[in-house]
């Protein structure tokens, strides 16, 4: 432990790695890596899993802290506040006004954290059931002000009219992160594809870039995994995105009578099929901003 002028500097060692945290009496301590983390994981080491998520969860617990993980879809940016969610739309080179998708990982936390109807909550708990990845624009339950972070994450994890994306099975290990960080924190993890805005990764990590790669505080392959998640399409094909279903009008009001299909993406079929059991009519408007 060294004091130099008036800052406080401590090495700490963690998992074999050397980190220096540099701390101010007036700012919070910041873990700044001498080496770039790097995790790989294995479906087959549920140990070495375990420990990756809980580096990945200490990453993110720091103030603006952001990490590259990947789902079933190809490899995200994740962050839970302000700073880090502000350091992906900057990494990324993001238009403000497409807010980051809330990542849930079950249907009964979308349903405490979300307005619903009883046709929206079939659909998640059907989606959950068969593991279909799912993503719905839905307003936000006021009595949750207190679980999102009052520190300006609103404006880039919310449309101007309050509402949000919220995702559910979108794949390991992000899943697992999230799920850790909302169970034993309480804290919401918000992200957005980890490539430049309108481009994707195509399920490798090398197609993330390296101004995100060297902009991030850990990244965690998993190439294989999403590789097998479309096992019957090369990388050219491969989907980028998940589906995303609106159910506000544009005033941002919850309505199920008549819900849209505003983006294509993964397991788009099986999403239509579902919704055709449930809604008496749905439009596909790809490409329409919510």
């Amino acid at each position: 432990m060294l004091f130099i002028d008036k800052k406080l500097i401590l090495l700490a060692e963690n998992n074999g790695e050397v980190f220096t945290v540099v701390t101010t009496q007036h700012q919070p301590a910041r873990k700044m890596p001498q080496e770039k983390i790097q995790y790989r994981w294995d479906i087959d080491d549920p140990i070495k899993n375990q420990e990756t998520v809980g580096v990945a969860c200490t990453m993110l617990r720091q103030k603006g802290g952001a990490i590259v993980a990947p789902t079933k879809a190809g490899y995200i940016v994740m962050a839970t506040d302000y700073e880090g969610l502000k350091r992906t739309f900057d990494l990324k080179l993001r238009n403000p006004n497409k807010p980051s998708v809330v990542l849930c990982t079950s249907a009964k936390q979308i349903f405490c954290l979300a307005k619903t109807t009883d046709k929206i909550e079939r659909l998640y708990l059907e989606c959950e059931v068969h593991n279909i990845r799912l993503g719905c624009i839905l307003p936000w339950e006021k009595d949750n002000d207190p679980i999102i972070p009052d520190d300006g994450s609103r404006e880039l994890m919310m449309d101007q009219r309050g509402t949000s994306c919220f995702v559910i099975n979108f794949g390991n290990p992000s899943e697992e992160i999230a799920r850790k960080m909302w169970q034993d924190h309480r804290k919401l993890c918000f992200a957005s594809s980890a490539n430049p805005s309108g481009q994707g990764n195509r399920g490798r990590l090398e197609g993330v870039g390296e101004r995100i790669l060297s902009g991030v505080d850990m990244t965690v392959e998993a190439n294989s995994y999403v590789r097998d998640q479309q096992p019957d399409k090369d990388l050219s094909h491969r989907c980028k995105q998940g589906v995303m279903v609106s159910f506000i009008n544009r005033e941002g009001d919850l309505s199920d009578l008549r819900p849209k299909i505003i983006r294509k993406g993964l397991e788009l079929d099986k999403i239509m099929l579902t919704m055709s059991g449930i809604f008496d009519n749905f439009d596909y408007r790809h490409g329409e901003y919510y």
